[in-house]
């Protein structure tokens, strides 16, 4: 049983476009988790091409030598570009390399091309091949795959599928860490995973004399805010994610105690690394902000969104449907999504749960009504509850002509939809 927050991260899961490298690479098929890291790897290892005369390529020339200094104007023994050197000369990007001199053009990695982007909100954790497998395991953290064959869950799926709505709308690039729609079903889903921990972050932030704060800051009162979450969650989930929550609490503890709030000379260790993940992912997400501030710095600002998600995770903390509640609330109230808002929105309600359900049709069988009810409303052009958008899904199948519900394993409430091709055949025809 796990426990009602996650309990294991490190800093390499901080940025949430990483499930964008997984994904694509996964269906309803089983693969083992050393064939779809190598896929990953692959990805990172990619390489293109950029001029240095290219006026549009200095910002990338910007990150690697002045914001992350992977490169200078030495050739450096220990880096991925151990035999090149990057410099200026004036106002103009030169380069040279061990082997051929002077350079025209000059591969650069992928993940450093996409970490460049002035659209990105921090740098913080690029990801390398090297950091895969913990690429990975956020995919599993946020129950996107299976953990024992990788197969994609509904989330999953949902996901992957919100993904490409975005890059069919052109609202998103090649560049998976700029978020599209996606970004607000994995706030649905970090609700569900780690809500109860997230609402005691954003209790610490707001409730200090200043806006602007640090992940050692946080560090330091992680043992306090453990604490909190374990006390909210008593007769909230089975006996047994409590006791993992107490362990887990129990480690803090003893790491706090060992390390001392006063000992600045050590590296990041478990309060950390369990600390900046979380602060990077509300960045994500537009409830934290970096305005003003390094964008590689563990350096943070609460802004008008922060309090608007601690009210909304307060307001549903007790309703069976809080994830999705919360996410949505976010969907329509926060100005990261209003571009995607207005791109995809559609008037007609019937039509929004049609689309829902084209995105998570399966070849065999139903599908689920949990997350068709959610897209529907992010397909939506104004706000709809999900609760409502719900019923009128379960209404739509029960007038439908070869349409069904069915319930799951434990419960005969409908949790499964069925539309048929006929259902379905207008939308093509848009």
């Amino acid at each position: 049983m796990r426990a009602p927050f996650l309990t294991y991260l490190t800093v390499f899961r901080s940025r949430l476009g990483s499930i964008n490298l997984v994904l694509p690479h996964c269906s309803l098929t089983h693969q083992p988790d050393a064939t779809l890291v190598r896929k990953i790897r692959a990805s990172l290892n990619q390489t293109v091409d950029v001029e240095f005369s290219d006026p549009a390529a200095a910002f990338i020339f910007e990150y690697l030598v002045d914001d992350k200094r992977i490169v200078g104007s030495a050739f450096r023994s220990k880096s991925r570009y151990s035999n090149y050197a990057i410099y200026r000369d004036g106002s103009v990007w030169k380069g040279e390399s061990k082997r051929d001199g002077a350079l025209l053009t000059i591969p650069i990695y992928a993940p450093d091309r996409w970490m460049a982007d002035e659209q990105l909100l921090s740098t913080i954790a690029t990801p390398t091949p090297e950091t895969s497998g913990e690429i990975l395991d956020l995919t599993h953290d946020l129950g996107l795959l299976t953990r024992h064959k990788n197969t994609l869950t509904t989330g999953g799926q949902l996901a992957r599928g919100l993904r490409r709505v975005s890059e069919s709308a052109n609202l998103v690039t090649d560049n998976p860490f700029i978020l599209g729609a996606e970004g607000i079903w994995l706030l649905r889903q970090l609700v569900a995973h780690d809500g109860i921990l997230l609402r005691e972050f954003l209790r610490k932030v707001l409730d200090t004399s200043t806006a602007t704060f640090t992940r050692d800051d946080l560090s330091q009162v992680f043992a306090e805010l453990v604490n909190a979450a374990v006390q909210a969650a008593r007769d909230k989930v089975p006996r047994a994610a409590l006791q993992e929550a107490i362990r887990f609490r129990k480690l803090i503890e003893e790491t706090t105690k060992k390390f001392g709030k006063s000992d600045k000379n050590r590296g990041p260790g478990v309060l950390e690394h369990r600390v900046a993940p979380r602060l990077e992912w509300l960045v994500d997400l537009g409830c934290l902000s970096k305005n003003g501030l390094q964008k590689n710095s563990f350096s943070y600002r609460t802004c008008d969104m922060t309090q608007r998600l601690l009210v909304e995770l307060n307001e549903h903390a007790d309703s069976p449907h809080c994830a999705e509640q919360v996410a949505i609330a976010q969907w329509f109230s926060n100005p990261r999504w209003a571009l995607q808002r207005r791109t995809l929105g559609v008037s007609s309600r019937r039509d929004s749960i049609l689309r829902a359900y084209a995105l998570l049709r399966r070849p065999i069988g139903p599908s689920p009504l949990r997350e068709v009810a959610f897209a529907s409303v992010i397909f939506r052009k104004t706000p709809s509850s999900y609760e409502d958008t719900r019923n009128e899904a379960i209404e739509m199948a029960r007038t439908t002509s070869g349409a069904s519900l069915s319930g799951g394993r434990y419960t005969r409430e409908p949790e499964n939809i069925y539309l048929p091709d006929s259902a379905l055949s207008h939308l093509h025809q848009q």
